[in-house]
């Protein structure tokens, strides 16, 4: 066997040196050109979670829209200026000439205020004397002082303790719409079975025809048990035949117990009815 001569083991050694660092670069896997060529499967599944759905909400509350209708309140009556030197017939004229009524015709008989208070009658339950309105401030100059002296045990049909104004002289017939005005002053007396010393003065009042024994009280406005006290009342009213009976009759029940009342200037016109009369009468003493 013959020797290697130590030079050439020298220019071995060399070479293995050389060829070594070659050997191990060509193991190495080599590097993605970019970071999209290969995505890993981590990347790409999403780990599983427990995923919470979340709670479904209520619908946003909405606001109606606003309604487009008109209004129904009807228009204020304007109450012009009435003249206190006026005559006062001719201020209730005016008065409800300013509410729409037109074309009236006074229906109680009498030339004068007084003329027309005469007239009046009344039940067996009370009296009357003529009353002083001396110092008084009121625009009528004619009225009465009725003292209720029996109490009455039906107040509105009984024919006791009212005072009555009948019509004779216009004809009235249905539909036809009386209107006019009468002022009250009132106070109770004393107690009796059904009223106590100290209740308000009570008073009705109805427009009444025949043909059913003036029953009926009529479609009159106020309506129902009205109450006053010891300072003057203007009281409008308005009311509506009912009948076709060519005679009507006002009438103001009193017999709620003993009481006393000052009564005047009662004076009504009579208006024929039509569209804007009837309406202009409905806005009277609502």
């Amino acid at each position: 066997m013959k020797k290697i001569s130590r030079t050439k083991l020298i220019a071995l050694f060399l070479c293995i040196m050389m060829i070594l660092p070659m050997i191990f670069a060509c193991g190495d896997k080599p590097a993605p050109s970019s970071t999209s060529d290969k995505v890993t499967e981590s990347e790409t599944t999403p780990p599983e979670e427990n995923i919470t759905e979340p709670a479904p909400t209520d619908p946003p509350e909405t606001t109606p829209e606003p309604t487009t209708e008109e209004p129904t309140t009807e228009e204020p009556i304007e109450i012009g200026p009435i003249d206190p030197n006026l005559p006062y017939w001719e201020q209730v004229q005016l008065e409800l000439s300013y509410y729409g009524l037109t074309n009236g015709v006074k229906i109680f008989a009498g030339d004068n205020e007084e003329a027309v208070m005469k007239k009046a009658g009344f039940g067996s339950g009370a009296t009357k004397k003529k009353l002083e309105l001396d110092g008084e401030n009121v625009p009528f100059t004619s009225g009465y002082k009725v003292i209720i002296n029996k109490e009455a045990a039906d107040v509105l049909h009984d024919g006791k303790s009212w005072m009555l104004f009948d019509n004779k002289n216009v004809p009235t017939e249905e539909g036809d719409i009386i209107a006019g005005a009468i002022w009250v002053r009132g106070k109770r007396t004393g107690s009796s079975a059904d009223f106590a010393a100290t209740d308000p003065a009570q008073y009705f009042i109805a427009i009444r025809t025949p043909s059913d024994g003036f029953y009926s009280d009529g479609d009159i406005r106020p309506s129902g048990d009205q109450i006053c006290n010891g300072e003057w009342q203007k009281v409008l009213f308005a009311a509506w035949v009912q009948n076709d009976d060519n005679n009507s009759e006002f009438n103001m029940h009193m017999g709620y117990g003993f009481q006393e009342f000052d009564v005047g200037g009662l004076i009504a016109y009579k208006f024929p009815w039509t569209p804007d009369n009837d309406k202009a009468a409905s806005r009277i003493a609502k």
